[in-house]
């Protein structure tokens, strides 16, 4: 067991002015040490403690990205849904069981699952779909668009989410990916 001093810390500052002290498992300090670091308000704790307040808040940031994806993915899938109003109204209404289904899947304690929501869907088939410049400017090149970038946020939440809804999410993006292609046979 190491005490840490007053002499010691007034040393350390001396050659190397800190903003915060980290005791290390073995390392104690002694109350003229402590006092020290209250004086001069450098907040100390054991390296553990420092550890653990780092994941707390990089847990909290990793909730608040997750957040804001599924936000901007219900959102993406609203606004297609709108779009797609004015090009198909069966397809505005499909549109509206993903986003549904996003809500449902959002939640901690989800246990829907894709079939649930979407019964009559055929197996779906993997397809990587580019749009060109032509689809972009065309009637439903805003729609494409969203559905795109619906597809974009669905990879991103996908590598963030528990593994049970990472099928689900899988098979959202093969549905979407579907629509998009009979839009552009359309």
């Amino acid at each position: 067991m190491r005490f840490i001093t007053e002499s010691i810390l007034r040393d350390q500052y001396r050659k190397h002015p800190f903003f915060t002290y980290t005791l290390q498992e073995d390392e104690r300090l002694t109350p003229g040490g402590r006092q020290f670091l209250v004086d001069r308000k450098i907040p100390f704790g054991k390296a553990a403690e420092a550890k653990q307040v780092k994941a707390q808040k990089r847990q909290k940031e990793t909730t608040g990205k997750l957040d804001y994806c599924w936000n901007q993915l219900e959102i993406k899938l609203l606004k297609s849904m709108r779009l797609a109003e004015m090009v198909n109204l069966d397809l505005s209404q499909q549109l509206y069981t993903t986003v549904d289904f996003v809500r449902q899947l959002k939640d901690i304690k989800h246990t829907s699952n894709f079939s649930q929501f979407f019964p009559s869907v055929e197996k779906l088939e993997e397809k990587e779909i580019q749009l060109t410049a032509i689809q972009v400017l065309s009637q439903q090149g805003e729609l494409l668009l969203e559905l795109s970038e619906a597809t974009n946020l669905i990879k991103l939440l996908q590598v963030n989410v528990s593994e049970d809804k990472v099928g689900e999410l899988h098979q959202l993006e093969l549905y979407i990916k579907q629509k998009m292609d009979q839009l552009l046979g359309a």
